[in-house]
């Protein structure tokens, strides 16, 4: 299986990243992997649950968490992918954001139609960022994310006609 490595310069040490809640070698492939600019934090994907999910681990607390879930806590029931991460990381503020598409129709309220979203998870806040002004998923696929360096904006390209008006 693939996984993802995080390999320190100055040590020489190099440890698996893309690990499950238990510390545990993942029952998937890991397709994508990003980490913070301060080293503390890797988001990678994964296909060990049968769709690919974004995870975030912290590499202080050792903790893997699902990026890709809803409010109630259940896993995308789509596909989710192209994870954007911040560069900084500021306590529990915007400079915490994971950004990530996703086919997924669960993870938001607002979101029932089967078109790829982008959403931006700052702790337990998930917020879907291709949205119209009334919350809703736009018209049509949106993807790409990227965040700024502090998490306070996202950019991500789309083919929407309903997200701005006019």
């Amino acid at each position: 299986r693939r996984d993802a490595f995080g390999h320190d310069l100055r040590t020489g040490r190099t440890k698996r990243v893309s690990v499950t809640r238990s510390n545990r070698q993942g029952a998937g492939n890991t397709l994508e992997v990003k980490i913070d600019g301060g080293c503390t934090r890797v988001a990678f994907v994964s296909d060990s649950s049968g769709r690919r999910q974004v995870y975030l681990r912290d590499l202080v607390r050792r903790t893997t968490t699902l990026v890709s879930q809803s409010a109630g806590g259940r896993a995308g029931n789509g596909n989710s992918y192209e994870v954007a991460l911040t560069k900084r990381r500021n306590g529990g503020g915007p400079a915490n954001a994971v950004a990530f598409t996703s086919e997924a129709t669960n993870l938001h309220r607002g979101d029932r139609n089967a078109f790829r979203d982008v959403y931006v998870r700052r702790g337990n806040r998930l917020h879907l960022a291709s949205a119209t002004r009334s919350g809703r998923a736009g018209n049509g696929n949106s993807d790409q994310p990227a965040l700024s360096d502090d998490g306070k904006h996202v950019a991500f390209r789309t083919l929407t006609d309903d997200i701005l008006k006019g």
